[in-house]
């Protein structure tokens, strides 16, 4: 079993325009409703692969509500803490043409100190049986900056690794908690000093950070793949070019692909090719942590990985 946390689930909304028109009415021409928030789109995605997760998290309020039933239905396994106050946040991305997303992401209801220690001991009874603890997205107010470098060395005593994916803050103390891998984005690389504008300096860069930080770490760059320093090598992994009017949660699904690639042994270049792979599979389709499984092998044989 996986435990993924998603501490700040969310209602994820995806409405796409044919083009946003600001301070004018915009109809959309579809609409994707799911329960979202960076863990619940990895676990998604674990699913479909055949790796079953736990999502562990805060919930509230009606949003709280959907996000619990809709999960249930899809056959994604979760224990929540719910919240005595507030609604679970509303993440609104709207796609308009090629390219990112236009987002508003609502912050999420606030987690008091009581909250807090339910969901450490939740997170205590459910950690000893997992094989990978995956801890990936915002936190929401009340809880502290450095909560998952506090769940990530959790992990560790209990024999178990950790998988890092956050930003500010809970990025930054949780890459001095040192968990086996952390994943970034590039703004998210450049936040905390990496250079990020030529993939051979950023590798060599992630090689030193893996000195006193997480193992492995991986940096994603949008269309352009990922670089990664991936079981002691530098590796740059660039997929194949595709049409895309839904990039939203690729970054997730690359998580998605190495934790199940590593979990199983697979080789750096094999793993890193593979979440690319997935990544660019998931681009293809609405919804974040969304893929159609008979496209991913073909995309995966066209990902190109190379030492950097």
């Amino acid at each position: 079993m996986i435990l993924v946390l998603c501490l700040n689930a969310a209602v994820d909304k995806t409405i796409a325009v044919p083009a946003l028109r600001l301070r004018s009415l915009n109809r959309p021409r579809s609409v994707v409703t799911l329960p979202g928030g960076k863990g619940i789109n990895v676990a998604r995605a674990l699913k479909t692969l055949g790796r079953p997760g736990l999502v562990l998290g805060f919930t509230a309020g009606n949003t709280g509500d959907f996000i619990e039933s809709s999960l249930r239905r899809e056959g994604v396994a979760a224990r929540w803490v719910r919240l005595a106050r507030g609604q679970s946040r509303t993440c609104l991305a709207v796609l308009h043409g090629r390219g990112a997303p236009t987002e508003v992401n609502e912050d999420g209801a606030p987690v008091s100190a009581r909250d807090l220690g339910r969901l450490e001991r939740a997170f205590d009874r459910h950690a000893r049986r997992a094989k990978v603890v995956i801890a990936s997205g915002s936190l929401p107010p009340g809880c502290p900056a450095g909560l998952y470098a506090k769940l990530i060395r959790r992990a560790r005593k209990a024999g178990v690794p950790a998988y890092l994916d956050a930003s500010g803050p809970a990025l930054r103390a949780g890459l001095a908690a040192r968990p086996e891998l952390a994943k970034m984005n590039r703004d998210e690389a450049a936040s905390v000093g990496l250079p990020v504008a030529k993939a051979a300096v950023l590798a060599r860069a992630l090689q030193r950070l893996a000195e006193n930080g997480p193992r492995d770490v991986v940096v994603t760059l949008g269309a352009d793949g990922a670089v990664a320093f991936l079981g002691g090598r530098r590796l740059m992994a660039t997929p194949p070019k595709v049409r895309s009017d839904a990039p939203g949660g690729c970054g997730d699904t690359i998580l998605a692909g190495l934790a199940r690639e590593r979990g199983d042994g697979a080789s750096p270049e094999r793993a890193l090719a593979y979440a690319a792979g997935l990544a660019t599979a998931s681009a293809l389709v609405a919804g974040a942590g969304v893929f159609r499984p008979d496209s991913v092998g073909r995309i995966v044989r066209r990902v190109r990985v190379e030492s950097c």
